[in-house]
């Protein structure tokens, strides 16, 4: 849309790091759910606490978040100066 591509790649790359980690997260607290469910005796009932998936969703988000924020300026600043100057 705006032809920023190293900015949006770079963007897309920092927010997917932490997105990988959430979703990892995730799997592991639910991986611990279900054997617990499915092997009472036998599952260990260890799973990560809430700062582990916590905190990768909070920065997944804000990295969102800042690149919303940086689309928006930068949209802004192509407008201004599309824009024609007036003469006073």
């Amino acid at each position: 849309m705006q032809r920023r591509w190293g900015v949006g790649a770079g963007f897309a790359l920092v927010f997917t790091v932490p997105m990988v980690r959430f979703i990892v997260e995730v799997f592991r607290v639910l991986s611990a759910y279900y054997a617990f469910m499915v092997d009472f005796k036998g599952a260990t009932g260890v799973a990560p606490g809430a700062s582990a998936i916590v905190m990768p969703f909070v920065l997944s988000l804000t990295i969102y978040v800042a690149g919303l924020v940086d689309t928006a300026v930068a949209d802004y600043r192509i407008r201004m100066k599309s824009r024609p100057q007036s003469t006073f």
